[in-house]
């Protein structure tokens, strides 16, 4: 991967099934230079999603705890995230919940946790972490 993260184009997954999170964290991303390729809002669509290999191009995928209105304690996205990392280990799998995830070995990073750091080091990590987590995994899988 080329080492300006600015020429760099990255392809990330939006698990989410909440409307307007989906539409305020996307423009969040999107401003940030990275595509947000495909959205997917329930179990069911992810594992269509990775039945149709529709996840080849993308480098990482932020998951909710919660894909549904009766699910409870993060179930979904620790299911969805073992799914992924199963079927395509070289994708950085980011937890973005309301909540930490409950399984820590689902995901590789945590971004949920990081809601409560201050604006200017979110920032920092959308603009050059999610760069960074992408190389490091591409090294490791190399």
């Amino acid at each position: 991967m080329p080492h300006d993260k600015k020429e760099r184009q990255l392809n990330v997954v939006l698990v989410e099934d909440d409307e307007e999170y989906i539409k305020t964290f996307r423009g969040i991303l999107e401003h940030k230079g990275i595509t947000v390729a495909i959205i997917l809002k329930s179990v069911e669509e992810v594992e269509k999603a990775l039945n149709e290999a529709m996840l080849a191009s993308i480098h990482a995928v932020f998951v909710d705890g919660n894909l549904s209105p009766d699910s409870s304690g993060g179930s979904d996205g620790v299911f969805v995230a073992h799914k992924i990392k199963e079927k395509h280990p070289n994708i950085v799998i980011i937890g973005n919940s309301s909540n930490s995830f409950s399984d820590p070995t689902a995901i590789d990073y945590d971004f949920s946790k990081r809601i409560r750091l201050s604006y200017e080091e979110s920032e920092v990590f959308l603009r050059e972490g999610i760069y960074n987590l992408v190389e490091e995994k591409a090294e490791t899988m190399s």
